[in-house]
């Protein structure tokens, strides 16, 4: 299955074009466009991960401009201990991704 991952500068963005590297104040975590992630290494010994989804449809137009109505759901939450991996094989087509070392994630604020 392969699926795109966006996230916030500190985190990573991932097209369809192979694995990424996230790095985040040295910790780094490798995700591959098939579903799945690793945590290299963490200060903390951790990588907290929060993956979601958004819907999003044409909304009413805003002094002549158009927008968008989303709305965002939470698909999983996981935490890795360093060296550890896991794959997922039941994500949704899109899936968006926030990303911690210090496990203070909340959804869906995690990307403000």
């Amino acid at each position: 299955m392969k699926f795109s991952l966006l996230a916030a500068a500190a985190s990573l963005a991932l097209g369809l074009h192979g694995p990424a590297l996230a790095e985040t104040t040295h910790t780094t975590t490798t995700v591959g466009d098939d579903g799945s992630y690793r945590c290299d290494g963490s200060p903390s010994g951790e990588c907290f991960f929060l993956l979601y989804g958004s819907e999003c449809k044409d909304g009413p137009a805003r002094n002549g401009a158009p927008t968008l109505e989303c709305t965002h759901f939470l698909v999983r939450e996981f935490t890795l201990k360093a060296g550890e991996s896991r794959k997922f094989d039941d994500l949704p087509a899109k899936v968006e991704m926030c990303f911690t070392f210090n496990g203070r994630l909340r959804f869906p604020d995690c990307k403000r």
